[in-house]
C-alpha cells in the first residue's frame, strides 16, 4: 500500500492535480457484477468472458399507438446484453430501482455478438449484432424485433423419404415437427404441382418467376404415402391451416424419371494416409441406372450399359485442404442452406444440376436489384434464368431466410486451394500451398448423369478425407482430459497441456498396416512419464511405450519415437498419459507422427 485507505463511505481527492470538488459523493455498490465464473449473486448471468452491455429501459407508455409495441410484461424493465456471451437479458426493477429479477430474452434465438440495442419510435427492438470474430463478418446485420398479437400463424415443416428415382415412384411425405403455436388444431393439405418446362435463354436480369401450374389436393393426412406414375420434376407443398385461418407452408421436391446415380472412390479410402511429396491417385466407380457403369464386372452381372467416353468429363473430382480445428463459426446464411434442399442441385465450385454458386456470385454480385430477385426465384420457383431445368419453389422459408441465403451465395470468391479434376481416374499433385495450409486432405466426386428426356440430370457425390502423416495432437478425435492451449513454438499454433496421469486420446479408424510406429513431439518442466499406445480401448493392447524425459522448459519441444510390430486392418489408436507416482503436470504433447513400415530388408542393407 502507498497510503491508507480511501472511505468509500466519504471520499476525498486530496491530489495537487485536482482541480475540481475535494469531497466526493459517497460510493454506491455496482447495480449488477459478475466474474468469469458463475454468480452467486446473479446466477442467471451464466459463466464466460465478459463484455457488460447496458441497454434501453422500455416505458410501454412510449409506445400506446403501436400496433407491434412489446407486451406490458416488459414495462420499466431494463435490457441488458453481452456481446462476449451472446445473451440479452431482461432486468426487472422495484420501487427502488434494485434488481427484482432477471430473465432471458428469446433464449432459444441464436445472437452473434449484439453490440447495440434501441427501442425505435415504431415500438420495435432494433439490435445491431457484430458478428462472429474480429473483423469484416459475413453474419453482421440489423435486426427488428417486433412483438405480434392474436392468432398466430402455425409452423409448416415437410420432408420426403424416396422423393427421386425411376417411376412409378412411391413417396413417404411427413409433416413430423408441424405444430400450431397456440395450440390450436391443424388442417393439411398436400399439394402436387408439377414445374413447367422452361426456355432456352436465359432472360436479362431481373426477371420475375414464371407461376407454377395450378395444384391439386392429394391427400389431407399428415403423413402420406403417394405414388407418381408420370415422370416430371415435381413440387409438393404442405399447407397447413388454423381454425382461424392463418395458415403456413412448406415444400420438398419430387423427381421422378431419373434415377440419382451412385458413385464410390474406389481409391483412395477414407481415413487413409496421404504423402504431401507424392501425387493422390484416384480411381471412381460410377453406377446409374439410366447412364450404365464404369465397373466392367457390375455391367456384366446387372446387365448394365458399359458408361461412353463421352461421359467421362461427366465424373470430377474436387480436392483441397482442410483445416482441422478451430473452426470459424458457420454463417448463417450457409446454415440454413445446408438445412434446406440447395446442396442437392448446387455445388460451390462445380455444375450439377444447377450452376456452381460461385458463377452465380460472380454474374450477380454487385448489380442493382439482382438481390432482391434472386430472393424472388428462390421463394417463387423459377424457370429459364440458367437454362431449361426449373427451379422449384421455397415458400417453407421466409423472405428474410432467403435473403440471408443469397447473401451468403453473393460473398462466394473461387478458392485458390480447391481444385476440381475430371475423369473416372486420376492423378492430383499436392501443391506447395496445400502443404502449408495443412490439415487433412479432402476429395469430394461428382457424377452428373444425362438426364432423361424432360427429366433434369442428377449429380450422386463421394468424399473422403485422407489423414497426414503429421497430425497435431489438438485435432484428436477425442480428449480426455488434457486443454488446448497456444503457444508460438507449437505447430499449428496449439499444443495439448494440462496433462495428468490417466488421462488420453483417440485417433478413430487409423489404418495401421500403413504404420510402423510413430513420433511424439512433446516438452516438460513437470513430472515427465511415459505415452502408451494401445488400439481398441483406453486399456487395449499394447503397441508402444514412448518415454517422456524431463527437458526443463514447457515449450521447447523435442521428438520421440518408437515403433511396433505389423498390425493389419484399421483400429482405433489410444495415447494413455501414464506416471508411476500418479502424478499431474507431465507434459505438453504438441503433435505425433504417423511414421510408415520399415522394411526389414533395406534395414538389414543399412551399414
Amino acid at each position: 500500500a502507498v497510503g491508507p485507505l480511501f472511505d468509500p463511505a466519504a471520499p476525498v481527492n486530496a491530489s495537487p492535480n485536482n482541480t475540481g470538488s475535494s469531497v466526493l459523493p459517497p460510493v454506491r455498490p455496482a447495480f449488477l457484477w459478475y466474474p468469469y465464473g458463475a454468480s452467486a449473486a446473479f446466477p442467471e448471468l451464466g459463466e464466460g468472458g465478459r463484455t457488460a452491455c447496458a441497454g434501453p429501459v422500455y416505458h410501454a407508455a412510449d409506445h400506446a399507438d403501436s400496433p407491434t409495441r412489446f407486451p406490458s410484461h416488459y414495462d420499466n424493465c431494463l435490457f441488458i446484453y453481452e456481446w462476449t456471451r451472446n445473451w440479452i437479458k431482461v432486468v426487472r426493477l422495484d420501487d427502488q430501482q434494485r434488481v427484482a429479477g432477471i430473465e432471458s430474452f428469446l433464449p432459444d434465438r441464436p445472437f452473434a455478438r449484439p453490440i447495440d440495442l434501441q427501442f425505435g419510435a415504431d415500438g420495435a427492438l432494433y439490435l445491431l449484432e457484430y458478428g462472429d470474430t474480429w473483423g469484416v463478418n459475413a453474419n453482421a446485420r440489423l435486426v427488428r424485433i417486433d412483438y405480434a398479437r392474436g392468432n398466430r400463424a402455425p409452423v409448416a415443416v415437410a420432408a420426403a423419404e424416396n422423393n427421386i428415382g425411376r417411376h412409378p415412384l412411391t413417396v413417404k411425405l411427413s409433416s413430423a415437427g408441424t405444430f400450431d403455436k397456440d395450440g390450436d388444431p391443424l388442417d393439411y393439405q398436400w399439394r402436387i404441382i408439377r414445374a413447367a418446362e422452361g426456355e432456352a435463354e436465359p432472360p436479362s436480369l431481373p426477371r420475375e418467376a414464371n407461376p407454377p401450374a395450378p395444384a391439386e389436393v392429394a391427400s389431407r393426412e399428415p403423413h402420406p404415402t403417394l405414388t407418381f406414375s408420370t415422370p416430371g420434376v415435381y413440387t409438393v407443398e404442405l399447407v397447413v391451416r388454423d381454425p382461424a385461418g392463418a395458415e403456413r407452408s412448406a415444400s420438398v421436391p419430387v423427381v421422378v424419371g431419373n434415377a440419382r446415380p451412385e458413385i464410390r472412390f474406389a481409391q483412395p479410402s477414407d481415413g487413409d494416409f496421404f504423402d504431401p511429396a507424392a501425387p493422390i491417385e484416384f480411381r471412381l466407380l460410377v453406377r446409374d441406372h439410366e447412364d450404365g457403369t464404369n465397373d466392367t464386372a457390375a455391367a456384366d452381372a446387372d446387365g448394365l450399359e458399359e458408361l461412353m467416353s463421352t461421359d467421362v468429363p461427366r465424373a470430377a473430382v474436387q480436392a483441397g485442404r482442410v483445416v482441422d480445428g478451430g473452426a470459424a463459426a458457420v454463417p448463417p446464411g450457409l446454415e440454413r442452406m445446408q438445412k434446406s434442399d440447395c446442396f442437392n442441385c448446387h455445388a460451390v465450385d462445380q455444375a450439377r444440376v444447377g450452376p456452381p454458386l460461385v458463377e452465380v456470385a460472380n454474374k450477380y454480385r454487385g448489380k442493382e436489384g439482382a438481390l432482391e430477385a434472386s430472393v424472388e426465384r428462390v421463394l417463387k420457383g423459377s424457370t429459364g434464368v440458367w437454362g431449361k431445368i426449373p427451379m422449384i419453389p421455397h415458400s417453407h422459408h421466409t423472405p428474410d431466410e432467403i435473403r440471408e441465403m443469397v447473401g451468403w451465395i453473393y460473398s462466394l470468391t473461387p478458392s485458390a486451394l480447391t481444385r476440381v479434376f475430371t475423369g473416372f481416374v486420376g492423378s492430383i499433385p499436392v501443391t506447395p500451398e496445400e502443404i502449408s495450409k495443412g490439415g487433412r486432405y479432402r476429395l469430394e466426386a461428382t457424377y452428373l448423369d444425362r438426364g432423361v428426356g424432360p427429366i433434369p440430370p442428377l449429380a450422386g457425390t463421394a468424399t473422403v478425407l485422407l489423414r497426414p502423416r503429421l497430425t497435431e495432437a489438438e485435432t484428436a478425435d477425442g480428449i480426455h482430459g488434457p486443454q488446448v492451449l497456444a503457444s508460438g513454438n507449437a505447430g499449428g499454433g496449439h499444443f495439448l497441456g494440462a496433462v495428468d496421469h490417466g488421462h488420453w486420446l483417440l485417433f478413430r479408424d487409423v489404418p495401421l498396416d500403413a504404420v510402423g510406429g510413430t513420433t511424439l513431439r512433446m516438452a516438460s518442466a513437470g513430472a515427465g512419464g511415459a505415452v502408451e499406445v494401445r488400439i481398441d480401448a483406453v486399456d487395449g493392447p499394447l503397441l508402444a511405450t514412448v518415454p517422456v524425459e524431463v527437458n526443463g522448459q514447457w515449450e521447447e519441444f523435442y521428438e520421440r519415437s518408437a515403433t511396433w510390430a505389423p498390425v493389419a486392418g484399421r483400429h482405433d489408436v489410444y495415447l494413455r498419459f501414464t506416471h508411476p507416482q500418479q502424478a499431474g503436470g507431465m507434459m505438453n504433447l504438441d503433435s505425433l507422427r504417423w511414421d510408415t513400415v520399415r522394411d526389414p530388408a533395406q534395414d538389414a542393407a543399412r551399414p
